[in-house]
């Protein structure tokens, strides 16, 4: 004679059909969310390279061109690129890179002031050389672009869980 009653067997079949059902639920979640990270990350990767190609390029950039007889190469384009891609970055990423992101577009708009100054009121010296009274206004705008540039690189390295070390754009070793 059995001494277990009848409805503890199905009671037990039930309570692993409920366990195996909620541990599927709980695996597939987390594989939507996986998934979804992943795609975010790699739409703010492409962002992210987008803009700091923007910068460097802007960064870059010669006050004058090597031969005099040239035209010096147009900053505003490369300036109001940098802005459009910060402006997309503003739905997608996250508040510390978007400020710096804004950090690093007020810093281009300082260096696209001077290097604009600098090719008003002066002329290129030899082989593109900027004035002396100007470099100092130029030196200063550059370094601070290019720390602007340091810093949205390492919120958006932080942002997209990157810790593989790298090197400061300031930096020359």
């Amino acid at each position: 004679m059995d001494s277990t009653p009848a409805w503890v067997t199905p009671l037990i079949a039930l309570g692993g059909v409920l366990l195996t059902l909620l541990v599927t639920i709980w695996m597939d979640y987390r594989k939507a969310r996986r998934e979804t990270r992943f795609q975010w990350t790699a739409q703010l990767l492409a962002l992210y390279r987008d803009f700091l190609a923007a910068a460097n390029d802007l960064r870059q950039l010669p006050v004058w061109p090597a031969l005099s007889t040239d035209p010096p190469p147009p900053i505003d384009p490369l300036y109001e690129r940098l802005r459009a891609v910060s402006a997309e970055a503003q739905l997608l990423a996250h508040r510390k890179v978007t400020d710096r992101m804004t950090a690093t577009v007020t810093a281009a708009a300082a260096l696209r002031t001077a290097v604009t100054t600098i090719r008003t009121t002066s002329g290129p010296g030899h082989g593109g050389v900027i004035d002396q009274r100007q470099r100092p206004a130029h030196d200063t705008a550059t370094a601070e672009f290019a720390a602007a540039i340091d810093d949205f690189l390492a919120a958006a390295r932080a942002d997209l869980d990157l810790r593989s070390p790298f090197r400061r754009t300031g930096t020359t070793s």
